[in-house]
Formats: C-alpha cells, sequence, structure tokens
C-alpha cells in the first residue's frame, strides 16, 4: 500500500471516531449543564434530560458519515471502478452495508449506555443530586416506580428494572442509527452526488418528521420514534412504527442494489 493510501485510509477512519467523540461528548456536556437547571423526580429524569440534547436533530448526519466515509471517498477515487476486474461488485458492496450499518450502531448505542452510566449508576453515588421526588407528590418508592413506568415511551419497561430498559434504549437508538447508515451507503451508490446523498437521510428525518406532526402527530414522527422523550407514552409497537418502516423500505432498496449492480452509473 502507497503512502497515499494509508494517508487516505488515515484520515477516513478518524471521521467515525470524530462521530463517536460527538456522540458521546454532546448529550454529556448538554446534560450536565441543563440538569443544574431542573428539579427531577427520578433517575430517569436524569436519563431523559441527557438523551434530550440537540444531537438528536442530527443523528442521521451523523450516522451517514460514521458508517460511510470510506466508501464516500472511494466512490470519488473511482476505487470501486478499479476493483472490477479483482472483486465481486456485490461482494464489495455487501461488505459497506455491513460497515455502514454497524458502525453508527455501535456508536449511538455505546452512547446511550455512556447515559445510562450517568444517570443510573453514577448519580446515586453521587447523593442523587437536583432529584427530590415530592415535587411530582411522589411520597414512596412504589410512587416514583409507577411514576416512571408511565412517564413516555419505552419506560414501561422500567417494570423490568432499570438494565432492562438501558438495554433496550440502547438496541434501539443503535438500531435506528444503523439504519440511516444503510440509507445514506444506499444513497451513495444510486446517486452520483456524494453530498447530497450523505445529506438525504438528515433532509428525510426532518421533512418527514414535520410532515407527520402536522398530519398525523407527533408520534408518528421519525424523530420522536428514534427518540421518544417529552411526549405522551404510548405503545412501544407504536412509537418504533417510524423507524421500522423506514428499515424496510431501506432494505427493499438494497435488495434492488444487490440485483442490479450493473446499472449503477456511481460504480463505473
Amino acid at each position: 500500500m502507497s503512502g497515499t493510501h494509508r494517508r487516505w485510509n488515515f484520515r477516513q477512519s478518524l471521521i467515525p471516531i470524530a462521530v463517536a467523540v460527538i456522540a458521546v461528548g454532546a448529550p454529556v456536556v448538554w446534560g450536565t449543564v441543563q440538569v443544574q437547571q431542573f428539579a427531577m423526580s427520578s433517575q430517569l429524569n436524569v436519563f431523559i434530560l441527557y438523551m434530550g440534547s440537540p444531537l438528536v436533530l442530527v443523528i442521521p448526519f451523523l450516522a451517514a458519515w460514521a458508517g460511510n466515509a470510506r466508501l464516500h471517498a472511494e466512490l470519488g477515487h473511482r476505487h470501486v471502478a478499479n476493483l472490477r476486474s479483482r472483486l465481486s461488485v456485490v461482494a464489495f458492496l455487501r461488505a459497506r452495508l455491513v460497515s455502514s450499518f454497524l458502525l453508527p450502531c455501535v456508536i449511538f448505542g455505546a452512547s446511550v449506555l455512556v447515559i445510562y452510566a450517568i444517570a443510573f449508576l453514577i448519580w446515586p453515588l453521587l447523593g442523587d443530586p437536583f432529584i427530590d421526588p415530592s415535587i411530582n407528590l411522589l411520597s414512596s418508592g412504589q410512587d416514583v416506580a409507577d411514576y416512571e413506568q408511565s412517564l413516555t415511551a419505552f419506560t414501561q419497561l422500567m417494570a423490568f428494572g432499570s438494565p432492562v430498559f438501558g438495554a433496550v434504549s440502547a438496541l434501539w437508538f443503535g438500531f435506528a442509527a444503523g439504519i440511516y447508515g444503510a440509507f445514506a451507503a444506499a444513497a451513495l451508490v444510486l446517486l452520483q452526488n456524494r453530498m447530497l446523498a450523505m445529506l438525504l437521510p438528515l433532509g428525510m428525518y426532518m421533512i418527514q418528521t414535520i410532515a407527520a406532526a402536522i398530519l398525523v402527530g407527533p408520534y408518528a414522527g421519525l424523530l420522536y420514534s428514534l427518540a421518544p422523550f417529552g411526549l405522551q407514552q404510548a405503545p412501544i409497537p407504536t412509537t418504533a412504527a417510524p423507524t421500522v418502516l423506514l428499515a424496510l423500505g431501506v432494505a427493499a432498496v438494497w435488495v434492488w442494489i444487490f440485483r442490479h449492480p450493473r446499472d449503477l452509473l456511481s460504480l463505473r
């Protein structure tokens, strides 16, 4: 491998690292600043406050770069066209699909686990600062438990314990981010404008969220499907539905891509 290629690969590897730093750092900084301005009823409120950072507005864009920095560069350098004689295009695409999904999935799933650790492990060690159950007239442990389980979408899982809630939240957040990464990868191989392809998941995310809020209700929006905090509690399938439908759509596009690799102008 030439020195130029080594430097190129090194630069691409820095992008997922930078996204990981943002994915963890932005909510931690946001929550640490905001938490001092509120009195909360439970550790779950701390978790929700940290999760409500402005990061949720741009996760599709960050997921696109975390999962596809390498593919974005390879298409720009016509790397795929140079590989056609030595490597199956379908095998190449399959490898890039896996990385486009897994990298954002791991990064954003891990970011939720960090927030969970802050709220449910570190906060009690600090003496539960800013937590006062009496502000919501909660006078017993059972009152707090009932309050948490009815608070917002997914919090009904608190009935099985906070570790279950934290694990499912991390898996869900990671899965959704992975879908946006796979979405961007599909857009990259279908569109010749690479920057438009990287912005397409974010554009879909914002436009669909606004349209859903106007036509149906905020619970039908992709943003609140990903981070349903602040809405009245809904059944988990209802909350998950927009992201699941998006996942099915992305999967259908990838099935078409694998069946028609010779029709992809970006790979020529």
